[in-house]
């Protein structure tokens, strides 16, 4: 709180200056109102204790603890809250909005294609001012780089909805701080609010008012600023109209104190502002510091996506920004599962961005050889011999020509014989997540709940995975068993795994051989056993960490075989629609899981497994591993598959079946619960899985649709 204090003469205090404190102690008390409130809601009662002159005593200690050698005893048991996810929102390559990426996927749509030099230049367009702005290349250094495709947000569609989402950001904010003064005013603004004892039933004076005015314009110029493309990098306004997005569908707009401080922002970033940082460098070593953009510092930190967020809608719930490579939105997603799990807050804004399709990523991934370059090669073969475009070019009838040599838009192709590297893409996805309760307090309607989340880390290399998929395959069972994992009758409606799959020779083989070590461990049969190949099993500190919480000191060192399987009720492989939508988008890298994820929660809202575009000729080594693999859409004007799998009108090529599929409950039925799970590796060895699954039926939304008729789930209750 705050106290008022007599100005150093004693008794005058000067009015401005009383006036401003009055000020501060009102938002004080409206915000300590509002924390009791949010505590309250979320039910965060400790059980009750006692204070002593020993020390501080809990109810719920065990009675073999002395106080002496435990004083504050345990803490509060934490909560096991359910968590649905009420709104979404999504930029990527195929469209800026979830109905229009989600239908485009559905077709069988790709993103990708043949880059330009003015495509490696910020989507704001170099608005970034000073010395730190990057312009695209010269037409001989964009040339020199290995891989020229990519997938690019539309940036025509993209600025629109920039536009769009400030203005609404800033009604938002200007309703906010009329109704409940949620922003203070200016400095030396003076401020609303009214002074003395009397003030609240007094008749607001012209000061008072044009005061309040002042706070007013000063709140809608906040949430603007957030989108100004001067300040804001690329990442961050894809970030922000994503969340836009997300919170319209949901239709979740928090107005007081209360709901703002229980909307929590969990949004990160892998690698953004990458040319941005190599531009300023180059000026520093040039010796035009000076010229160095003000905004520069907060323009390229991760997390700012997330603090940009919060600021332009007012939430002051947690705040928290993942930057694991590859992993970050799944991370966002799970950790901000976790947190509301705990009843940390009622709602999140939980995802990841990335804007890195720029000159520095492209040559920095490619001396990796981590890049699709077919298609590059081809384009430039053709140059060399005096042809003109690209395509065609494999060196005679010996050796024909990769299947992404006569079209860009086939080089990313994950799980297929001919795949040479990934795409890179950019984008965002923002997911509202929300406690169970909450939503139906409100009347919300949920496309999936949030079941388990998995982590683990490979402990194998910087950037190449564990040959055996070890790490991958940890991930997977800890979302599916693990101590905070799902429960049997989750892993005995596993109908879709929409895999990480970059479309990189070595990643895509260990992912499926990490698949079906999962369902091996599952007891799905000597098949997918054989097809894990000789080895030891899956090491893990599962039964480990479980005798630690049977009590003792320590756990044992090697601690004997469960009796269960922990995988029991897994079902069969060969029911479970593996698929790969990068073919798609391209590689999001930060960003990827995100997408992804809203792709799996879509997913289970419609039924349906997504096709994988480009994949024509599927790895042998894949197929042995994965019975039920997605393939490419059907032409257009086609159906979906079957959910038994089927005939010749679903099958496509040896091992495939052609996407989308639809989902069949047990048994092969079209209804009851389904449930599908997502995966996102990092460089460094860093592993997520989340799994979603069919929500309760009173807030379900999406059911039984249709695959393509999105456009009743999105965007509208």
């Amino acid at each position: 709180m705050y106290a008022i204090t007599s100005s150093s003469g004693g008794a005058r205090k000067q009015p401005l200056q009383l006036l401003r404190q009055l000020q501060l102690l009102r938002r004080a008390l409206v915000e300590h109102r509002a924390d009791a409130g949010i505590a309250a809601a979320a039910g965060a009662r400790d059980a009750p204790r006692r204070c002593s002159s020993t020390g501080i005593r809990s109810s719920n200690r065990s009675s073999s603890t002395s106080s002496s050698a435990d004083p504050l005893g345990p803490p509060p048991t934490l909560p096991q809250r359910r968590v649905v996810v009420t709104g979404i929102g999504i930029v990527s390559p195929l469209a800026v909005g979830a109905a229009a990426t989600w239908s485009r996927i559905l077709r069988g749509d790709t993103a990708v294609r043949e880059l330009a030099p003015e495509d490696l230049a910020p989507a704001d367009g170099g608005a970034s001012s000073g010395a730190t702005a990057v312009a695209p290349p010269p037409r001989d250094v964009f040339e020199s780089l290995p891989s020229r495709v990519g997938a690019c947000v539309p940036r025509d569609e993209l600025r629109a909805r920039a536009r769009e989402a400030a203005d609404k950001a800033a009604d938002k904010a200007r309703a906010r701080q009329r109704e409940f003064g949620s922003c203070s005013p200016p400095a030396g603004g003076g401020g609303g609010g009214g002074g003395g004892s009397g003030g609240a039933d007094a008749a607001p004076s012209s000061s008072s008012s044009s005061s309040t005015d002042k706070a007013v314009a000063a709140a809608a110029e906040r949430a603007l600023a957030s989108f100004d493309p001067r300040r804001a990098a690329p990442f961050m306004i894809y970030a922000l109209v994503a969340a836009q997005e997300a919170m319209d569908d949901a239709q979740w707009h928090p107005m007081t104190a209360a709901e703002r401080g229980a909307t929590a922002v969990f949004v990160g970033a892998g690698m953004p502002a990458a040319a941005e940082i190599a531009a300023a460098g180059a000026a520093i070593g040039a010796g035009r510091v000076r010229r160095v953009s003000p905004f520069f510092v907060p323009r390229i930190l991760p997390n700012l996506a997330a603090g940009s967020i919060a600021i332009a809608h007012g939430l002051r719930g947690p705040n928290h920004a993942a930057s694991t490579a590859c992993a970050t939105g799944l991370h966002a997603i799970g950790d901000a599962f976790r947190a509301l799990q705990r009843g940390e807050g009622a709602v999140a804004l939980a995802g990841a961005t990335e804007a890195a399709v720029d000159a520095v990523a492209l040559g920095g991934f490619a001396r990796l050889k981590g890049l699709s370059t077919a298609y590059t090669a081809a384009l430039d073969a053709a140059r060399a011999a005096g042809g003109g475009g690209g395509g065609g070019g494999g060196g005679g009838d010996a050796n024909p020509p990769h299947p992404a040599a006569s079209s860009a838009a086939r080089s990313s192709r994950p799980f297929d014989a001919a795949r040479d590297g990934f795409v890179l893409g950019e984008g965002a996805a923002v997911l509202v997540l929300e406690d169970l309760e909450h939503a139906r307090r409100r009347g919300a309607r949920a496309y999936a709940e949030v079941r388990a989340y998995g982590m683990s880390g490979d402990a194998c290399h910087v950037t190449q995975p564990h040959v055996r998929g070890l790490g991958a395959s940890l991930a997977m069972r800890r979302a599916l068993a693990g101590p905070a994992g799902a429960g049997e009758a989750d892993r005995r409606c596993l109908r879709h795994v929409n895999a990480h799959a970059t479309s990189t020779p070595m990643g895509d083989d260990v992912e499926a051989l990490a698949i079906a070590r999962v369902f091996a461990d599952g007891g799905d049969g000597a098949a997918a056993a054989a097809a894990c190949g000789a080895g030891e099993p899956d090491e893990d500190a599962g039964e480990y960490l479980a005798a630690l919480r049977r009590g003792g000191r320590g756990a044992p060192a090697a601690a004997p075989a469960p009796a269960n399987n922990p995988l029991s009720g897994l079902a069969p492989l060969d029911r479970v629609a593996v698929s790969s939508t990068k073919g798609a988008t391209g590689h999001l890298l930060g960003a990827a899981g995100a997408v992804e994820a809203a792709f799996t929660a879509l997913a289970v809202a419609d039924r349906v497994a997504p096709p994988t575009a480009n994949l024509e000729a599927p790895d042998p080594l894949v197929t042995a591993r994965l019975p039920l693999l997605v393939g490419p859409a059907l032409a257009a004007g086609g159906g979906g598959g079957g959910g038994g799998g089927g005939g010749d009108d679903v099958q496509v090529a040896s091992g495939l079946v052609r996407g989308p599929y639809a989902l069949g409950g047990e048994g092969g039925g079209a209804d009851g619960p389904i449930s599908a799970l997502c995966n996102s590796f990092g460089f460094g060895g860093t592993n997520a899985a989340v799994l979603f699954a069919t929500p309760p039926e009173d807030v379900a939304r999406g059911r039984g649709r249709r695959a393509g008729d999105r456009r009743g789930g999105l965007g509208r209750r």
